[in-house]
């Protein structure tokens, strides 16, 4: 059977008719019954000739001159922008805000509350308290004792969070397929999931 295979692309193909433009095109003389094997196999080049060969399992794959093997650059690429979406991921998990089950409120922890707590540091024991807004738009009293509360639920969460960032990193570094790998368990709860 005569298969005329796209240059630019090996996997498209025409049957018949004879391309126009015959020029983009390779033209196989192929030993197969009918073109639905071509569903499980593909045309690769080797030493200046084609063959046809199973498909690779993964895209992540690439013809040696005799089976398919891992591309290691392209894994290494694959595995690098996986580990981008994990870091920022952990990074805005970060600023999802904490629970401090005592008073049963959330509390802010973006960029800009982390900078007010912090300037609160510096003056509660002063002022003794302060009516402070909670994620959920209620007011509470701000005292030393709740301000150090909120100081260490962010220390663990974001802990946490570092913890569960690198285990998904290992498994990630694991995979195969690292596009698809599934990172989405194990992050501390924000005030966004309730």
């Amino acid at each position: 059977m005569k298969i005329y295979f796209l240059k630019s692309d090996l996997n498209q193909y025409q049957i018949f008719p004879k391309p126009k433009n015959i020029d983009d095109f390779i033209e196989l003389d192929l030993e197969i019954e009918n073109e639905s094997i071509l569903n499980t196999h593909c045309i690769v080049e080797c030493n200046g000739e084609f063959k046809l060969v199973s498909k690779p399992e993964s895209t992540l794959q690439k013809w040696d001159g005799e089976k398919w093997i891992i591309d290691e650059a392209k894994l290494a690429e694959q595995q690098n922008e996986v580990w981008e979406k994990i870091k920022e991921k952990r990074y805005k998990n970060g600023l999802g805000g904490v629970y401090i089950e005592r008073v049963g409120k959330w509390f802010q922890t973006g960029e800009e509350e982390k900078t007010k707590y912090l300037g609160l540091d510096k003056v509660i024991d002063k002022i003794n308290e302060i009516d402070w807004k909670c994620a959920d738009n209620t007011f509470v009293k701000m005292n030393r004792t709740l301000l150090d509360e909120i100081f260490l639920q962010m220390v663990v969460t974001e802990n946490a969070d570092h913890v569960n960032a690198e285990k998904h990193r290992i498994e990630m570094m694991k995979s195969t397929n690292p596009l698809d790998y599934n990172f989405s368990t194990g992050w501390s709860a924000n005030y966004e999931q309730v």
